[in-house]
């Protein structure tokens, strides 16, 4: 049961962080991407960019459990 109870958290946390990223894109765009590159940028860059990453690789080790295996 805790398996099956972990995978949710995993769905809605990652979804919460995908959501999240999609209503900020724009906001993202003109005020990073647009700028002049600094140290700030890259590491803003790829702190966002690992989030996603990584909500995506979590999202991915989901599909490999079986419904047997949570029950």
């Amino acid at each position: 049961m805790i398996n099956f109870d972990c995978s949710f958290f995993a769905v809605a946390s990652s979804t919460a962080v995908l959501y999240d990223w999609v209503l900020t894109f724009v906001q993202e765009f003109e005020l990073i991407w647009k700028r002049h590159w600094s140290f700030m940028t890259v590491l803003y860059i790829c702190v966002c960019y690992a989030r996603i990453l990584y909500s995506l690789v979590m999202l991915g080790d989901l599909s490999s459990v079986s419904m047997s295996d949570l029950g």
